[in-house]
Formats: structure tokens, C-alpha cells, sequence
């Protein structure tokens, strides 16, 4: 469409989370530094890519390689560090999880997730970025809601995501307040460096939240 007079005012499900940051961060234990990543599907962006439309898991096309590398990179830094907590945050459970489980297995041998790695479908989102030190998450609207909090946030993009579907992946306007990994194996370097650097400048935040209202709601 062209220019339109339609304008979004906000999104109420974002009132209380609003109301929380102005409130201020506190946590009940800050023993451990805490980590989550926001999952994503492997068709997630890239569905309408080829025809007929990529469905979510298909064995064959999507982001097969890219979903699996993200996921076991961010569990075994979990793994590696079990004084920090992961949380793995899935849209839906069915699948999903056993296929997160699946590619670990593969990777490690191991039949299970780290304790101190939680892969869930049913934690709230908003607690999870309140809690969070550090979120990492690949084409989400959690991205930018989490923007609004002082911490760093991760975007991985490589495997199909920079290759064969790099062209509906334009994060362009995101690379100025947000941390873009390109090369697979810098990406766990790139969360234990930023996991301990929790300074966030002004000019990000203000990125950050035009970012959050142009395309998520009104503060």
C-alpha cells in the first residue's frame, strides 16, 4: 500500500510491561547472571521464500542449519558456564522443543539440557526480559520490547539466515543499537563478552526506542 492515514496508537498487551520498566528493574536473587533467548521457527520470515510456502520444522527447507547452530551454540555456552541461567524461549511447545532436544543430542551426545539450561513454552516474556542480563533472539518482536531495558541484545545472522534467505533479512536499521553476529563462530565469544558489559549508551537507547515505536506501540 501507499502512504495511508491508518496509524497505530499501541499495543495494550505492552501497558503493564510499560508500567514495570518505569517502575525500575529489581530481581529477588541476582546471584547468577541470567541469559534468554527467544527462539524462532525455522520457516520464521522466510515462509513465503519459495512455493508452496515453507511450513515450520519441514526436514527439508528453511532455516534447517542456521535454527540448529544458534540453538546449540547458546546451550553449550549454558553448559560451559553453569553459574549462569539460560532460559530458551519457544513460541509452542509441540515439536518444537524435541527438535531443539534432537539437534542438541546430535551436537553433544548428551540426552539431556544442562540444568541450569531451561527450554520452556510457557514462561511470560515480559518476566523473562525484566530478569534477563543479556537477550539474544533472531526476527522478533521481543527484540525490540526488550530494547526498552539498559542490557545488551544479540541477533545472529548467519547459515541460511546471510545466505540462500538473506534477502528477507534486512536488519540494517538494527545495527547501530543492537549486536548483529554474522560469523557463527563468533557468536559465543560475542555472549560472554556482552554478558559482562551491561553499559548502554544514550544514543542506543534513544535508537532503540524509535525503533519500539515505529514498530511495536507508543511508549
Amino acid at each position: 500500500f501507499k502512504k495511508s492515514n491508518i496509524e497505530a496508537l499501541g499495543c495494550i498487551r505492552m501497558d503493564k510491561y510499560i508500567e514495570k520498566l518505569n517502575l525500575g528493574v529489581t530481581r529477588q536473587n541476582n546471584s547468577k547472571k541470567i541469559i534468554t533467548f527467544f527462539s524462532f521457527s525455522t520457516n520464521t520470515g522466510c515462509h513465503l521464500a519459495e512455493t508452496p510456502r515453507i511450513s515450520a520444522f519441514e526436514k527439508d527447507r528453511g532455516l534447517l542449519k542456521f535454527f540448529k547452530n544458534t540453538h546449540n551454540e547458546v546451550i553449550y555456552f549454558a553448559k560451559e558456564n553453569p553459574e549462569i541461567q539460560v532460559y530458551i524461549k519457544t513460541k509452542w511447545s509441540q515439536n518444537w522443543i524435541d527438535l531443539i532436544l534432537k539437534n542438541w543430542k546430535d551436537f553433544s551426545g548428551n540426552l539431556n539440557f544442562p540444568k541450569n539450561c531451561k527450554v520452556t513454552a510457557y514462561e511470560d516474556p515480559h518476566k523473562l526480559i525484566m530478569l534477563s542480563d543479556l537477550v539474544i533472539g533472531f526476527n522478533s518482536t521481543t527484540l525490540l520490547e526488550a530494547g526498552l531495558r539498559e542490557i545488551p541484545i544479540i541477533i545472529p545472522k548467519f547459515d541460511e539466515a546471510s545466505d540462500i534467505y538473506d534477502a528477507y533479512f534486512n536488519f540494517v536499521e538494527y545495527e547501530k543499537s543492537f549486536i548483529i553476529v554474522k560469523d557463527q563462530s563468533q557468536f559465543y565469544s560475542c555472549i560472554e563478552k556482552y554478558l559482562s558489559k551491561s553499559f548502554i549508551s544514550d544514543e542506543i537507547k534513544n535508537i532503540r526506542k524509535k525503533l519500539f515505536q515505529q514498530y511495536v506501540s507508543s511508549v
